[in-house]
């Protein structure tokens, strides 16, 4: 990590999405969760807010990806909406949300209010549906653009290569094998929801 700004580099190839993964909980579940019990969601939320607006700060171009659970015991209508408030205010390049499922043991698998799984089906589609836009606008953004790729791996087909670019989209590619572990200079030529289109240049 650079400077402890949430930047980690690698030779010349800068990573440049930053985890952010406890903002990642519903708004409920920053006051229930084990993990992250010791935060008040008053405090927490604003706090989090705060750290990835400097973080922007510091490099504009910095993507922000995270995880979310809806659902948790307890959370109301309005608890939800604060968190779609959170992901609309951060806008977030990738994340990953799933509906809250009860664990044997643990003291949320005990309380009284669980959330209907109606519900919480109905709030994680609203949820990836403004997740899956979000993207989408943020793949759109590189098209015909030129970045650096890390090339990882054999692609699906005949001299197919796939790599990561700085914000860890899977980008895809024609090329030979030799260039498997280098990092190449590439040009968007087409953009997908969850994935790059390019060309070695």
């Amino acid at each position: 990590i650079n400077g402890g700004t949430g930047v980690a580099t690698s030779g010349a190839f800068i990573v440049r999405q930053v985890p952010a993964p406890a903002a990642g909980y519903s708004y409920k579940s920053c006051t229930e969760s084990l993990a992250i019990a010791a935060y008040d969601h008053k405090y927490f939320v604003p706090n989090q807010q705060h750290i990835i607006n400097k973080t922007r700060e510091y490099k504009q171009d910095i993507a922000i990806s995270g995880d979310f659970i809806v659902g948790f015991p307890g959370e109301t209508d309005d608890d939800f909406e604060a968190t779609l408030d959170i992901v609309k205010r951060v806008k977030y390049a990738h994340a990953y949300s799933f509906k809250y499922s009860p664990r044997p043991g643990t003291p949320a698998a005990l309380k009284d209010d669980q959330i209907d799984e109606e519900i919480k089906s109905e709030r994680l589609k609203i949820l990836q549906d403004l997740i899956r836009q979000q993207t989408r606008d943020f793949n759109s953004s590189f098209f015909e653009k030129e970045i650096n790729v890390l090339i990882e791996k054999h692609g699906l087909g005949v001299n197919r290569l796939t790599g990561r670019s700085s914000y860890l989209q899977s980008v895809h590619m024609d090329g030979d094998p030799s260039f498997i572990g280098e990092i190449v200079k590439a040009k968007i030529i087409k953009t997908r929801d969850n994935s790059l289109e390019g060309i070695i240049l």
